[in-house]
């Protein structure tokens, strides 16, 4: 599986072992999962059911696809839905580490009482070196901060 899939969206390494796909359905599942999550969070949208088929109706049915491509891409959707279902419970993580460290810091500058526009804009900045940063141990490290020329939080 891609290495960017496994560091970026917490579903993939999950997937990735998964028993009950098998592994061309696997490279198909995160191709389109892959799609979805990239789409889902240039939209600032949640991971959910909703989410799903919007993202469905606008890109998948907007183009004309071929019969097997739409059986495994609905199969995929429907292991990813239940696959949050099942990480709910558990209580497990479904937002991505971008998604998390986002969340942080918008919540840290409204303590703050900075405007909405300033939280947004340091949140994109911090969520993007989330990503480039690749795990949460990454992205406290100052080591890593330093190389990405950041002088500190």
């Amino acid at each position: 599986m891609n290495s960017e899939l496994t560091n970026t969206y917490p579903w993939s390494k999950d997937l990735d072992a998964s028993r009950d796909v098998t592994r061309s359905d696997k490279s198909g599942f995160a191709m389109v999962l892959g799609w979805y999550e990239k789409w889902r969070l240039s939209q600032r949208l949640p991971a959910c059911r909703e989410t799903a088929a919007a993202f469905w109706k606008l890109k998948i049915k907007a183009k004309e696809r071929e019969d097997w491509q739409l059986e495994q891409w609905a199969e995929a959707f429907r292991w990813h839905l239940n696959w949050m279902r099942f990480a709910k419970t558990e209580g497990r993580e479904i937002r991505t580490l971008e998604e998390r460290v986002r969340d942080a810091v918008n919540r840290a500058g409204g303590r703050r009482g900075l405007a909405r526009r300033t939280r947004e804009t340091y949140a994109g900045w911090v969520g993007r070196f989330a990503r480039w940063a690749g795990d949460a141990r990454a992205v406290m490290d100052e080591g890593k901060r330093r190389a990405n020329g950041s002088r500190g939080w």
